[in-house]
């Protein structure tokens, strides 16, 4: 069995097919772009803007800001690929990203106002 922290070895040191550890990708750290980390800042920052202007998110707060967050990154990767550069930090186009991001929280609010109500309370 395996002792103070130390893996148990399978045979042959523990070397598998793919080199030390025996899968694919052990030992590797997992690179996030910054476009992914601009977009959940973006939506962050819109979700943050709808709830000050509205007052309150009506209990969907976390839907809110995952729809701000996917449109933002849609937004700049579409804005990216149409050429936008205007009010871009990097290759992360700013305006179409934050337009697409109010697009997703209008989706929200317009798909609540529509879906079922709260429970009434009876006469």
């Amino acid at each position: 069995g395996a002792r103070h922290g130390r893996r148990a070895s399978r045979g042959r040191g523990g070397r598998g097919p793919c080199g030390p550890g025996g899968g694919p990708g052990r030992g590797t750290l997992v690179s996030v772009g910054p476009g992914a980390l601009l977009a959940l800042l973006v939506g962050l920052v819109h979700t943050a803007l709808y709830v000050l202007i509205r007052g309150e998110s009506g209990g969907r707060l976390p839907l809110t800001y995952v729809a701000a967050a996917l449109g933002s990154w849609a937004g700049a990767s579409l804005g990216s690929m149409a050429g936008m550069t205007f009010l871009s930090i990097g290759d992360f186009a700013l305006v179409p990203a934050s337009l697409v991001a109010w697009l997703g929280i209008g989706i929200v609010a317009i798909l609540a106002t529509l879906g079922p109500q709260g429970r009434q309370p009876g006469p």
